[in-house]
This record gives C-alpha cells, sequence and structure tokens, in this order.
C-alpha cells in the first residue's frame, strides 16, 4: 500500500441527523448484530482492512502478515469503530495499545495497554514511546489533532487517519432529480473539501465537516508522504449510538410503516 493516500467510500449524500425513536422492542445495536447489516456505507471491517493492509502486500496471507508483528497505537480505541479496529489487528499479530480517557470500557483482547490521558490537556503518557503506525479515529475537535500529531510526528512512522466523506462541500447539490440521487453515488473526489472562511483564524470553532478537512491537513502535514486519509461514508456499527442508519430497518423489522421514493 502507497503512503500519503486518500481512500473515500462513494455514497449518496446522507443525513447525519436521523432522529431516534423511542418504544421499539429491537434497538438498533442489536439489530445490527442480529441482522448483519452492516454493508450501508464503509463497513467497519472494510475500515479494519485498511488499517492493517500497509503492511501487507496483496500476495500475502494472514499467516504472513501475522508474523510481521507491527508495533500500532490508536488514539481513541473504547468507543464506536475502535474495538473492532484493534480487535482485527491484535488478531493479526500486532500489539496494539490504545490512548483513552479510562471512562468508557469495551472488550479487548487482555493484550491492549491503555495508556491513559486527555487529548485536551493531557498528552504525558505517549512521550518518550514510539511506534510503527499510529491510527486516528476519534476526533471531533481538529485541536485534538493538532496536538497529537505534533507530539507523535517524529514517534510514528505512519499515520492512518480516518476522516469522512463530510470533509467535501456538498452545499451546491440539489436533491429535487430523483433519479440521481436514488440510483448515482453523490460524493466522491470530484468534489472540493470545505474551506475556511476568510475571517476564521486557527483556534476558532468549525462545523463537522471543516473540522475533518482540518484533520486530514494537519496529519498530512506532520506526516507528509506518511498519512493514508479514509474517507467513509454512512459507518454501521453496533456500537454507534446516534441509531442514524438502523432506525429505518428497524421500522421495517418491527412492521411499522416507512416512507420510501420510488420513480413516477
Amino acid at each position: 500500500m502507497r503512503t500519503g493516500t486518500v481512500y473515500e467510500q462513494r455514497s449518496d449524500v446522507m443525513d447525519q441527523n436521523a432522529e431516534s425513536e423511542t418504544g421499539m422492542d429491537l434497538t438498533g445495536r442489536e439489530f445490527i448484530r442480529t441482522s448483519g447489516v452492516i454493508g450501508a456505507g464503509f463497513t467497519v471491517r472494510r475500515a479494519a482492512a485498511i488499517v492493517a493492509a500497509e503492511s501487507v502486500t496483496n500476495s500475502q496471507t494472514p499467516t504472513a502478515a501475522q508474523s510481521l508483528g507491527k508495533n500500532r497505537f490508536a488514539l481513541g480505541g473504547t468507543g464506536f469503530i475502535g474495538p473492532n479496529l484493534v480487535r482485527y489487528a491484535v488478531a493479526r499479530g500486532h500489539h496494539v495499545p490504545i490512548f483513552t480517557s479510562g471512562r468508557t470500557e469495551a472488550d479487548l483482547p487482555e493484550s491492549v495497554e491503555r495508556l491513559v490521558g486527555d487529548r485536551n490537556e493531557n498528552l504525558s503518557a505517549l512521550e518518550g514511546r514510539t511506534w510503527d503506525v499510529v491510527l486516528d479515529h476519534n476526533t471531533y475537535d481538529y485541536r485534538w489533532v493538532e496536538r497529537s500529531t505534533d507530539l507523535l510526528k517524529n514517534a510514528a512512522g505512519q499515520c492512518i487517519f480516518v476522516s469522512s466523506i463530510s470533509a467535501y462541500d456538498t452545499s451546491s447539490e440539489t436533491k429535487t432529480d430523483t433519479s440521481t440521487v436514488i440510483e448515482k453515488p453523490k460524493v466522491d473526489g470530484e468534489y472540493t473539501r470545505f474551506s475556511p472562511g476568510p475571517n476564521w483564524n486557527n483556534g476558532d470553532e468549525a462545523h463537522y465537516g471543516l473540522i475533518k478537512r482540518l484533520n486530514e491537513d494537519i496529519a498530512s502535514t506532520a506526516f507528509p508522504g506518511r498519512a493514508t486519509i479514509v474517507r467513509p461514508g454512512l459507518i454501521v456499527e453496533p456500537c454507534d449510538k446516534t441509531e442514524r442508519y438502523t432506525y429505518w430497518p428497524r421500522r421495517i423489522e418491527n412492521g411499522s410503516e416507512v416512507l420510501a421514493a420510488c420513480h413516477n
């Protein structure tokens, strides 16, 4: 796998603010576990495969990959896609410590070392350590990435950053043409990413899409030629508490009415 690479998931423009509905017997996480629905957008297993792939050529088998025994480090690792990524890497023979606040429990292998701290103000647990690969997938504040990359840029050989297609500015996208919205993937590399406005200064607050773009730029600058940017679409995962996707299949599973688009 090449370094300094961007991987993106083509996806329709999707509402990230789907509301949850209470009173249903089957929860979103239960639905994911029992139905195996994990194909919308960018799957967790696909993300995990990219995390492991930069050390494995296409001709190598999982057994060969395990023998590499890379020293990987995950910023986060106890929530959302983190546990699956960590478990996948450990299963392939890699040493994977994680950086965590210590407030969230996760079902992780006993071999996983937990480095406790705070991305806002306390990264001392990371000092004096080196890694082959750093995985950053738990970033909502670009200032977190600034602090961590400043410390880790000379302590790791490769940075894998899980971003989002939300880094693209789709504000010009219209949803009046149902044929293209339903049938044609709308977000890909042809879009431009969000840009800070003329009055925006470093340190200012930023919306979600701009945060993702800033995160990408910070990681790429700190790890020139050594940053792999992954831009997934909608991630469907048992630990996702938003129910932004599972809301709909749960309604179908429970026999509720569901609106559906169709051609005239």
